[in-house]
């Protein structure tokens, strides 16, 4: 992740940048590094939480939840 780092600091978005661990991040045991390297770029990291972008009165919903059988997913009406 350490040579990611630079490449994802680089990336930019005008309404946000937003992350989610994959499966293939808990089989590696390294989803804790992965949330740290992608917050430290500037990510929004989605992690049983949502997030909203609106533009011109349009909105779009993210969404990202934990891994079903590697972690601990719970869905929320907030």
């Amino acid at each position: 992740m350490k040579e990611a780092l630079p490449v994802l600091k680089q990336l930019k978005a005008t309404l946000g940048k937003i992350a989610i661990l994959g499966n293939h991040d808990y089989k590696i045991d390294k989803s804790e590094e992965v949330i740290n390297a992608f917050q430290k770029s500037g990510f929004t990291f989605l992690l049983n939480n949502k997030v909203t972008f609106e533009k011109q009165g349009s909105k779009i919903y993210f969404a990202g939840l934990d891994d079903m059988i590697s972690g601990n997913p719970k869905l929320s009406n907030h």
